[in-house]
């Protein structure tokens, strides 16, 4: 009796199922600006929390301003707190759409900025006025938007 040649067909589930998964990994990897959103909005909460802390993010706080000044804010009905006498820069850095903040996000990164021509002065120092940097990211801010375009890389995988 001659020998038979046995025929094999084997089919892999889940190849398939697999592929599309990858597919869409790699659409959210090639335009992650659904992502950047949601960084960019974490980035304007951590400003804002800066602004609220009056520096004081994981560690000191903004040098203090001449008393004799925030008597004079006070009398002219402003905030008292340093960077907020108008809220007019905290604004400009921390709310979508303010007039005067540009905010540009796209499948390349953010910017983000304000057009208030004495921010820099603030954040930096110069003329006389001490550096109150209200845009300071740490290593934590960093790792969470690490996991925020994890998160949306996973959750394009698994559908969720």
């Amino acid at each position: 009796m001659a020998a038979r040649p046995i025929n094999l067909k084997i089919k892999i589930f889940g190849d398939e199922v697999m592929r599309r998964k990858l597919l869409r990994g790699a659409a959210v990897a090639a335009n992650p600006k659904p992502a950047l959103e949601l960084i960019a909005d974490d980035m304007m909460r951590v400003i804002d929390a800066t602004f609220t802390g009056q520096g004081r993010r994981y560690g000191g706080s903004w040098a203090a301003l001449d008393p004799k000044y925030v008597e004079k804010k006070s009398r002219a009905g402003l905030d008292p707190r340093i960077l907020i006498a108008s809220g007019d820069l905290r604004r400009s850095m921390t709310v979508r759409g303010d007039e005067n903040q540009y905010l540009k996000v796209d499948h390349t990164g953010i910017e983000l900025e304000s057009e208030l021509e004495y921010a820099a002065r603030q954040q930096f120092g110069g003329d006389g006025i001490p550096a109150r940097p209200f845009i300071a990211f740490y290593p934590q801010d960093r790792a969470r938007w690490v996991r925020i375009i994890e998160d949306e890389l996973r959750s394009a995988m698994t559908g969720d």
